[in-house]
């Protein structure tokens, strides 16, 4: 059983990864550590909803009792500082989106997983079933990507990871990106974005603000066009088992 200790409670992931885990029985929280926005009582609530042995005082209490963290806090800035003491004992860490903040913490991370460490972190999109079974298709039957169209709705800075890491499963490489164009009707306005790939593939998105719309995606390949829906009801279940394998 894989012991997994969490950093902060402070998203709704925590809550949905633990009772998945506990349906899968191959990996569970074990232990928390909190100093984000969540009270006591939440914690405590956490804790004995999802059987927990520990409330640990320090995130190095945390580290030492754990296989792997989980950091899922909504104060980015501080995400290096948590992933750094799991490092340090040669711990694994899954660290939840947004992942940083900035490019310059971005190069930090880099710059660790060139020295070794283990640090996950992705939209449970990327491994959408839908997704992997259609990369796994042989290319001679499906034919080489040449463009893929995704939507998801909410807003671009919670959802918008979604659908750009779902098409990070299928394209890799990106070179160039830029945003297309902005409209609104009825007051509900949707924005399109563009990107460019190393081997001369093209994606297209849109985000639509204030409304909830799912991640589907229509891929055009050198051999046919392909519309890939994702029940995303399924999505954290397979990321989850992606991290359980690679652990």
């Amino acid at each position: 059983m894989i012991k997994i200790g969490v950093v902060n409670i402070d998203v709704s992931h925590p809550l949905a990864f633990s009772g998945i885990l506990e349906e899968e029985n191959r990996a569970r929280y074990t232990a928390v550590y909190n100093e984000g926005f969540r009270g006591e009582d939440e914690v405590k609530a956490f804790c004995e909803k999802r059987h927990l042995e520990k409330i640990c005082s320090s995130v190095e209490e945390l580290a030492d009792c754990v296989d792997i963290g989980f950091i899922q806090g909504c104060n980015w800035d501080k995400h290096l500082e948590y992933a750094q003491i799991f490092l340090d004992r040669k711990n694994p860490v899954f660290i939840d989106k947004p992942i940083v903040g900035n490019l310059a913490e971005c190069k930090k991370l880099e710059a660790l997983v060139e020295k070794g460490a283990v640090i996950l972190g992705s939209s449970s999109l990327r491994y959408a079933s839908e997704i992997t079974e259609f990369m796994n298709r042989p290319v001679e039957e499906r034919g080489e990507i040449l463009h893929i169209m995704g939507t998801c709705g909410v807003d671009e800075f919670n959802y918008g990871i979604h659908v750009v890491e779902a098409i990070g499963g299928m394209l890799k490489g990106a070179v160039s990106t830029r945003f297309s164009s902005r409209g609104t009707v009825d007051g509900n306005e949707c924005e399109s974005y563009s990107v460019v790939f190393e081997n001369g593939a093209t994606a297209d998105y849109i985000t639509v603000k204030g409304v909830w719309l799912p991640c589907h995606f229509l891929v055009t390949t050198t051999k046919d066009v392909y519309y890939v829906p994702v029940d995303v009801g399924k999505v954290y279940k397979q990321l989850l088992n992606r991290i359980c394998d690679y652990v």
